[in-house]
């Protein structure tokens, strides 16, 4: 019954049914199920039947018919194969984009604190995605092997542009050498940088307090439109104050202060 099955199936639209019927896409899995039952179906036709069958006294050559079989197989199991080389290709790219990607993340010089914060955290992120990208390589190597078995070869330069996948790990160390060490000198920078703000910040706090005490003295109803503007522009030198020391606090905070 799956031999007939077989011969019903449209070569045309076969490898697009199959793709759909799996959410979100086949897995390597789900096309080596499915190449290994068709190849098994290719393997059973030479011994299915006698090349002439007796029925009764009618003879009946089956030659062309399991020709047909075989030749049916074989390329719906190629055609299958095929879009595994296709999908393992896109695969392959894929992953050489990702592996750029944290490569020149690795290489961002920060230029405040935020920065330099998202770059420490996005070298402990990246490690694990490296962990899954090499686990993803592997996947890839294996079904790349797959095809021995069906003796199905794919293009050479698709084949070592997967080898060179397994070059990253090593390229980025490096990268990672490199983004540590930014990190640490450029912490220690901002940190001199800030503490330079920071005095700054405590002389116009002083200046503020100060101003703050003379207006308090102001009396009487003359110069009013005079105590209005100071009082104006003090409120404003206080509330740009305040929000550099909470600006102050955060970037104490990303640079590891309490």
């Amino acid at each position: 019954a799956a031999m007939v099955g077989v011969m019903e199936i449209d070569a045309n639209s076969f490898v697009e049914t199959f793709v759909a019927s799996k959410t979100p896409r086949p897995t390597p899995a789900d096309f080596q199920s499915e190449i290994e039952r068709l190849n098994v179906i290719m393997e059973s036709v030479p011994i299915l039947s006698f090349d002439e069958e007796l029925f009764g006294l009618v003879s009946i050559d089956t030659t062309a018919a399991k020709h047909d079989l075989f030749a049916k197989a074989k390329t719906l199991r190629d055609a299958l194969l095929n879009q595994l080389v296709s999908d393992l290709k896109k695969q392959t790219v894929s992953v050489h984009d990702r592996y750029r990607e944290i490569q020149r993340k690795l290489n961002i010089k920060p230029t405040d604190e935020f920065q330099l914060q998202e770059l420490k955290d996005f070298v402990e992120s990246s490690k694990v995605e490296v962990e899954s990208l090499k686990a993803e390589v592997e996947q890839i190597h294996s079904s790349y092997s797959m095809l021995d078995d069906y003796h199905f070869l794919a293009p050479d330069e698709e084949v070592c542009d997967a080898w060179r996948c397994m070059e990253w790990p090593v390229t980025l160390v490096e990268d990672y050498e490199s983004a540590e060490d930014t990190i640490e000198l450029d912490k220690n920078r901002m940190l001199d940088a800030l503490t330079k703000e920071k005095e700054g910040f405590e002389a116009l706090m002083e200046s503020l307090e100060k101003q703050a005490l003379e207006f308090r003295q102001y009396g009487g109803n003359e110069n009013v439109q005079k105590y209005y503007d100071e009082a104006t522009t003090l409120s404003d030198q206080i509330r740009n104050a305040k929000e550099q020391g909470e600006l102050f606090n955060k970037r104490d905070e990303m640079l590891g202060f309490p």
